[in-house]
């Protein structure tokens, strides 16, 4: 379909606007909510917090290597089936009920249901998550999401993969998620203490935010994440939309320090996303 010149600037206008806010942007407590790159990173960030939830909770129920770690950090109530730690495939559910808030600060409702072929740890396990009115600091987390693990000289290395994801903000948007990323562990190896782990994350995916905007993202530098930190302490990845004047943007997680701040940036200008 051809598009005129006028047309195709205002298409420009409006992505910029998405995504710093200007060109009559409603604004709110939180003006970020509706863009393509505040939905990338909320989805980025939430369906990462899953990794977390299953690795903690199959460390504080014994199917992470098979030591069980004392703390419920999680807040939640874990149940096994079947109940022994011994026999697979086996169902980890980690219910939060009506809400509470955990060690890391995070207030999630709802529950995870965590399919095990074999513990966590073992080499070439895959387990597999789905949600039942979960949520994550108000956002509803749906679809399913898959850990294979790929642990290849004592170094652990997961693939995960989010199939027909969806968010659905507090506000009533709803945006569309898909990926698949490799976590390579570069801290808390060995020790059975989930609490220390680092990773570094590479990968790509592509979604749909909640104006209908398709778009497409890849890492530019690896994303780095600490278990006790609920958000992406460094890395880069770029974002570039589909279905409008192709336009890429980088977000860049900051140097190291835990905060709940990205930037977002399209050639030299910039803007501040905060995550949930």
């Amino acid at each position: 379909m051809n598009r005129n010149p006028l047309f195709s600037l205002c298409l420009l206008v409006i992505l910029s606007a998405l995504i710093f806010g200007a060109c009559e942007k409603k604004q709110t407590d939180d003006t970020n909510d509706d863009t393509t790159a505040a939905n990338f990173a909320t989805a980025d960030n939430l369906y990462g917090d899953v990794f977390n939830v299953a690795k903690k909770a199959a460390a504080q129920k014994g199917i992470e290597s098979g030591k069980t770690e004392a703390t419920n950090d999680l807040c939640s109530t874990l149940s096994l089936n079947p109940a022994n730690n011994n026999v697979f495939p086996k169902t980890l559910t980690v219910d939060f009920g009506n809400g509470c808030t955990s060690d890391d600060g995070r207030f999630r409702k709802g529950k995870v249901f965590i399919t095990f072929s074999d513990y966590f740890m073992a080499p070439n396990s895959t387990i597999t998550c789905t949600f039942d009115e979960y949520f994550v600091e108000g956002h509803k987390v749906e679809g399913t999401y898959t850990i294979l693990n790929q642990t290849v000289n004592n170094i652990p290395k997961f693939q995960t993969t989010v199939t027909e994801g969806k968010i659905t903000e507090p506000t009533g948007g709803v945006f569309s998620w898909s990926e698949t990323r490799t976590y390579t562990m570069t801290a808390g190896m060995g020790d059975f203490n989930a609490s220390n782990d680092e990773y570094d994350i590479e990968g790509n995916g592509s979604g749909t935010n909640v104006e209908g905007v398709n778009f497409s993202f890849t890492t530019l530098v690896a994303l780095h994440v600490k278990a006790n930190c609920s958000w992406v302490v460094s890395g880069q990845l770029q974002i570039t939309s589909a279905n409008v004047i192709p336009i890429s943007m980088t977000i860049d997680y900051g140097d190291g320090t835990c905060d709940n701040q990205a930037i977002a940036t399209i050639g030299s200008l910039s803007g501040t996303i905060t995550l949930p």
